[in-house]
């Protein structure tokens, strides 16, 4: 009885985390699209990135010693609101009758729309693709992981700052539990986890 109301709990947890990363993944879409052909701070991508998701409550990449802006995600998983960080790319696209070719050493764009198939609408600020009047301003692209040639390509689903864990699932750590694990007869084994709630090993 204990393990399967454990499962639940576990699978709720999951549940209300995706609903609240796609929730999160809206407000920065809504965030980053209001600042559409605007310069944010200095016209770095970095800063861009960063002013979007600190104005929603999130972790960014200085948060992280890896240089992360969250929760790593596949390329098929990435959805609205996840940011790109690319390393030593190379890019080479059309736009119209145009061939360009881009390089970047490092670059972060957010994800606006995605497409399937690795294609996806970002937004980003500080690049130079096609007719840009000002590359330090704000730009929506399209991007196809096809056009990548060389570098790497990494995903992230932003984090908020309240704790390192899914909201979810701090909700369920944090919320007083539905059983008393300590009342169980001194003859059955108990495990202790590590917030020190003792679970029994025998059901």
């Amino acid at each position: 009885m204990l393990q399967q109301i454990c499962v639940v709990l576990v699978l709720l947890g999951v549940q209300d985390s995706s609903t609240e990363a796609r929730a999160l993944g809206e407000n920065i879409k809504k965030a980053a699209l209001a600042q559409l052909g605007k310069k944010v701070g200095d016209g770095e991508c970095f800063t861009f990135v960063k002013t979007i998701l600190e104005d929603n409550g999130c972790k960014t990449a200085l948060d992280y010693k890896d240089g992360s802006w969250g929760d790593p995600v596949k390329v098929d998983d990435a959805q609205v609101g996840d940011v790109i960080q690319m390393k030593d790319v190379k890019l080479v696209f059309k736009q119209g009758a145009m061939t360009y070719t881009n390089t970047f050493p490092t670059h972060t764009r957010v994800i606006i729309e995605k497409r399937g198939k690795g294609k996806f609408v970002v937004l980003e600020q500080n690049v130079a693709l096609g007719k840009t009047a000002d590359p330090k301003v704000v730009q929506k692209h399209d991007f196809d992981m096809k056009d990548l040639k060389e570098g790497a390509v990494s995903f992230y689903r932003p984090v908020k700052k309240r704790d390192g864990l899914p909201g979810s699932a701090a909700n369920i750590l944090s919320s007083p539990l539905p059983f008393a694990f300590n009342h169980f007869p001194p003859e059955v084994g108990h495990a202790r986890t590590s917030r020190g709630i003792r679970l029994p090993m025998a059901f």
